[in-house]
């Protein structure tokens, strides 16, 4: 038999025998007993991997080479908005057909999450108060305990020295609050990173020490993070992420990339950092696009104009600035991955009802048209580059909040809009310097392409008067990459 079962048996007959025998009180105190007991031996076990990682600390560091974060796609767009005849007709050609492993498994639930029912109390005596995109959230810690934290040097015995005064702090009922909080406000991976974050300024007064509370926390959050430092006398927080994350600057240790957390506008050329990990270390940081936390804070509202078929529309929509804000902290991921998008964040209900309204006496085909013309010409068009400077995806909350949308976006959207309105599924088309996307029609009509025997026909958003099955002349002919 396993030993480990063994051991366990035996344990459980021996609180048996305890609570079976004698007086419920004696009985209650001896396991109370045992119970202190094993929580001095987890306390020492704990305690002793923190020295361990001092020592390790104190080490040799690795001085890593930093690598420029890529960008997912490199040719132009176009920079002036397409526009296709009025009243142009979709020819009918089969663009091709394709066999994909994995069929999508997207929510087509209503789309709009709603506002969080969370609630926080005010701060009391000893406690902080946080900010968090709206949210006023209380921490009760030692203000003067952190405000002891010293970094003598932004190297490693400096941090080495900072661990081993930041290791000897009580932080589990802090470490409990932070957890309890990220439950209640729905939070990933990386807005429990924010949140700490965020914490970690109020805690200390230095971008240094902040990032190494912030490190700190989340180690013992047990989140794979470390810190490094550069020759200037800067501390930086890295994070692993599987997955690609673009324009961002990262390196490669023991087989996991870590890319720079709010990394400066300067490049970064080579940092300074320890191999190997703290013992207690297995999450990843994850990202979830459908996991934006609902931000507090009031909304911004706006009309979106445009015309259909000779009629002017109207839409009334509304953002939540907080949501926006949190959006813009994100670092970008693959393009496919905001194809997975099915509940989008910081929005009023109002420009879905209205929507729904509109499209409600038409056929299939007529609702996709109007929703094509809604975002074709409800924005106004500008690249990434012009607006920004260089490649930015946009979540449906940030298209209403920027005064210029691309391709990228608008085909975004619009699969949201979709999804939330027609509850039909659509995949995003990747061509060279420009998207759109390929919505699931039972009887298709000018350019589709057909998926495990499904067929979708192909959507521009940006492609202006365009309605569904038309392709731009420039990419006629060519096949696209599915997305997701």
């Amino acid at each position: 038999m396993n030993k480990k079962l063994v051991g366990l048996i035996l344990f459980l007959t021996t609180v048996t025998v305890v609570l079976s025998g004698g007086t419920p009180e004696i009985a209650a105190s001896e396991f109370e007993e045992w119970r202190r007991t094993r929580q001095k031996q987890f306390d020492s076990f704990r305690n002793e991997r923190d020295r361990q990682f001092h020592k390790f600390l104190k080490k040799r560091w690795e001085k890593m080479e930093v690598l420029r974060g890529k960008v997912e796609d490199t040719a132009p767009k176009p920079v002036e908005q397409p526009a296709a005849k009025e009243k142009e007709e979709p020819e009918p050609v089969k663009i091709k057909e394709e066999t994909k492993t994995e069929v999508l498994k997207i929510d087509l639930q209503p789309g709009i999450k709603p506002d969080t029912t969370a609630v926080f109390e005010r701060a009391a005596s000893g406690e902080i108060e946080v900010d968090y995109f709206g949210h006023q959230l209380t921490f009760k810690v030692d203000e003067q305990v952190f405000s002891s934290l010293e970094l003598s040097s932004a190297n490693r015995e400096g941090i080495a020295d900072f661990w081993r005064d930041f290791s000897a702090i009580e932080l589990k009922q802090l470490i409990s609050r932070l957890e309890e909080t990220k439950g209640k406000l729905d939070l990933d991976g990386w807005g429990y990173m924010l949140l700490v974050d965020s914490l970690s300024d109020r805690l200390v007064n230095s971008k240094n020490l902040s990032r190494l509370v912030s490190w700190g926390l989340l180690l013992k959050s047990g989140y794979r993070v470390r810190t490094a430092y550069d020759g200037n006398g800067r501390i930086y927080l890295l994070y692993n992420y599987s997955d690609p994350l673009y324009q961002l600057p990262f390196f490669n240790l023991d087989g996991q990339r870590y890319y720079v957390f709010n990394p400066p506008g300067e490049g970064i050329k080579s940092l300074n950092t320890y191999p190997g990990k703290h013992a207690a270390v297995a999450r990843e940081i994850t990202i979830d696009l459908n996991k934006i936390p609902a931000a507090g804070g009031e909304r911004v509202e706006q009309h979106l104009e445009f015309d259909y078929q000779g009629r002017s529309y109207s839409i009334p929509a509304s953002y939540c600035a907080e949501a926006v804000a949190y959006m813009k902290k994100l670092p970008q991921l693959s393009l496919a991955r905001y194809f997975e998008l099915s509940v989008a964040s910081g929005l009023g209900p109002e420009m879905l009802e209205t929507l729904e309204e509109k499209i409600r006496p038409l056929s299939y085909s007529e609702a996709v048209d109007f929703l094509l013309a809604f975002v074709q010409k409800g924005f106004d068009y500008k690249t990434d580059q012009h607006q920004f400077g260089r490649e930015q995806y946009m979540l449906p909350a940030e298209s209403l909040y920027f005064p210029y949308s691309d391709c990228d976006d608008r085909a975004i959207f619009f699969s949201w809009l979709v999804r939330s309105l027609l509850k039909e599924e659509v995949y995003g088309l990747d061509y060279p310097g420009h998207a759109a996307t390929a919505v699931e029609f039972p009887d298709p009509t000018g350019s589709y392409l057909t998926v495990n025997g499904r067929d979708f026909v192909i959507a521009d958003p940006t492609y202006v008067n365009a309605s569904a099955g038309m392709v731009m002349p420039r990419f006629s002919g060519m096949n696209p990459r599915l997305l997701p």
